[in-house]
C-alpha cells in the first residue's frame, strides 16, 4: 500500500495551480449575473472598473473611490504585474476596500487590464470561480502576481495602512 502525504506547502502550491486552471479555463463572462435575495441583489461574475462606476448598480463605489486620497504616485512601470481581486458586492469590507484598492493599483502603474475582479456570492464562489482553489477564506482578497508567480496577497481589512501594505508587496516582486 502506498501512502501519499502532502505537506502544507504542497497544498498551497496545488491550490494556486488549481486557481489558475479554474480561472484561465473558464468561459468569458459577457455580463454580470444578479442573484436576487429578499433585501439585496448580489452580483456575481467578472467586472471592470467602468462597470463599478454605475451608481445605480454599485452606489457605494464612486463616492469611496473619489474620497480616497493617494499618498504618492509611483513612476515605475509594472506591465508584467497582474492582480486578482475576489470580492462580494454584498460585503461591507468589499464596499470599503475595493474602491481604495482600484485607486492604489492605478497609482502604482498596474494596468487595470491586468487586474481580474471576480465577484462572488455569500459562499465566496460563483459558477466560474471557487475561492477554495486559491485558499481564500475571507473577502475581499487581492492576490498579486509578478512574472506569473504569486508574490503576496491582502485579505479583508487593510485599514489606514493600505498603501504601505501594497508597497511592501510591490517591493517583494521587484527584480534587483
Amino acid at each position: 500500500m502506498i501512502k501519499l502525504q502532502i505537506s502544507a506547502c504542497s497544498k498551497g502550491i496545488i491550490g494556486i495551480v488549481l486557481f489558475f486552471i479554474i480561472t484561465s479555463c473558464t468561459p468569458k463572462i459577457k455580463s454580470l449575473t444578479a442573484q436576487k435575495l429578499e433585501n439585496e441583489t448580489i452580483w456575481i461574475g467578472k467586472i471592470q472598473k467602468k462597470n463599478l462606476l454605475n451608481n445605480k448598480l454599485f452606489p457605494w463605489f464612486q463616492p469611496a473611490y473619489s474620497q480616497f486620497k493617494i499618498e504618492h504616485i509611483d513612476s515605475i512601470k509594472r506591465d508584467n504585474w497582474k492582480a486578482s481581486i475576489v470580492a462580494g458586492t454584498w460585503c461591507s469590507d468589499t464596499q470599503r476596500e475595493l474602491p481604495k484598492w482600484i485607486k492604489i493599483l492605478e497609482a502604482r502603474n498596474i494596468p487595470l487590464s491586468n487586474v481580474q475582479i471576480i465577484l462572488v456570492d455569500h459562499s465566496k464562489s460563483n459558477p466560474w470561480f471557487y475561492s477554495w482553489a486559491a485558499d481564500i477564506t475571507s473577502i475581499p482578497a487581492i492576490l498579486f502576481y509578478s512574472n506569473g508567480k504569486e508574490i503576496g496577497r491582502l485579505i479583508e481589512q487593510t485599514g489606514d495602512k493600505t498603501e504601505h501594505e501594497f508597497d511592501s508587496i510591490l517591493r517583494l516582486g521587484q527584480i534587483p
